[in-house]
């Protein structure tokens, strides 16, 4: 979360409830904004991470609140918690785009192999502090890319690459300011 598999090409800002859902499409035509902060999980299974990212001021504990518990989100870099910006709760993550990342064991999610034909939403709050760069928001294992583009023109990028290669791209213009919350979210 938060830069290319190399560290690089970093989120330059905030995350707040970044959550992955797998086995359910949440959002149709008709979608709200959330308004409040996305509840624990419950009962729900279909939830495999939920990262609030509260927490101290500085910290580099992230505490998943999802069906699988992860134990090992590992902060590298100057990935931290801070109080500076936050959309819900009293704090986010921090990113500086400099090797800063939260690393997600693939082994602790429960990725089925029907994830790629199966719905899936995969979202977050995103707050940019520089919009000139473009910055990678999520990857996994170069299968699941989402990443914010400034050429040929600022847009999101959403790639999804399945187990037999064949890719799926889509493109949505996105002209974003500094300092303002953003939800973005994948939803298949």
């Amino acid at each position: 979360i938060g830069s290319d598999q190399n560290g690089e090409n970093g989120v330059i800002g905030n995350i707040d409830d970044l959550r992955i859902t797998i086995g359910n499409a949440r959002y149709f035509s008709t979608f709200e904004l959330p308004k409040y902060q996305i509840s624990n999980v419950g009962r729900s299974t279909d939830v495999k991470l939920l990262l609030h990212f509260e927490g101290d001021n500085n910290s580099k504990t992230i505490v998943d609140r999802g069906v699988s518990k992860i134990s090992t989100c590992n902060c590298l870099g100057n990935a931290e918690i801070s109080s500076d910006k936050h959309r819900f709760g009293g704090s986010s993550l921090k990113l500086d785009g400099t090797n800063s990342v939260v690393e997600i064991p693939d082994s602790k999610i429960n990725w089925p192999s029907s994830f790629y034909t199966s719905p899936f939403t995969i979202e977050g709050n995103f707050n940019f502090s520089d919009v000139s760069k473009s910055q990678v928001l999520i990857n996994k294992n170069n299968s699941i890319l989402i990443e914010y583009l400034t050429v040929p023109v600022k847009m999101l990028a959403f790639t999804l690459t399945a187990t037999n290669n064949q890719t799926s791209r889509f493109e949505y213009q996105f002209d974003p300011t500094i300092d303002s919350w953003y939800h973005i979210a994948l939803v298949k």
